[in-house]
């Protein structure tokens, strides 16, 4: 590392504004340290969510007889919206984060599952949501949301519980 840097990331973490663009003599530890600050504030963690930290328990199984897409892998239970169950899944390597919404009574066979994935990037600024209804059941909306979502709700979401938000009204 190039002398006077790490006293430059800590005075100006992430700071992009004017104090890095200071009239003064560039020097090779002053570019060095303004790289340094870009490169590490232009990287992000991948969003996460702490559901799947834990094994699965019994509560985190889907009811026997419903059967999932093939692309979701691991679920866990995240809570219930609307008289419906929500999960978290994951996908695909391209849209590991999924939703899986199940509303209706499986042991009748009145019911109806739903899922959709997002990518990375989605998921971190927006979650990933999924809506199912049918004739027999009442409708089923969800948006799961990755651990400590810094995002906006759109106008017509509420945060229901960790991870999970519901359309207003609900």
């Amino acid at each position: 590392m190039v002398a006077g840097a790490a006293a430059h990331l800590e005075a100006y973490p992430c700071d992009y504004g004017p104090s890095m663009f200071r009239t003064s003599t560039t020097t090779a530890a002053s570019v060095a340290a303004t790289v340094l600050t870009i490169a590490a504030c232009s990287s992000s963690a991948a969003p996460e969510l702490a559901v799947f930290d834990r094994p699965a328990t019994a509560e985190d199984a889907v009811p026997e007889g419903v059967d999932l897409p093939q692309e979701v892998g691991e679920v866990r239970y995240i809570g219930e919206v609307e008289g419906s169950r929500v999960y978290a899944a994951q996908g695909p390597a391209d849209h590991p984060w999924c939703v899986v919404v199940l509303t209706g009574t499986v042991e009748d066979g009145a019911w109806v599952a739903g899922s959709s994935c997002a990518d990375d990037t989605e998921f971190e600024e927006r979650g990933v949501s999924a809506t199912v209804d049918g004739a027999e059941v009442e409708r089923g909306t969800a948006l799961l949301l990755p651990d400590d979502f810094s995002g906006e709700l759109q106008d017509d979401w509420q945060v229901a519980g960790p991870n999970l938000a519901e359309p207003i009204g609900s």
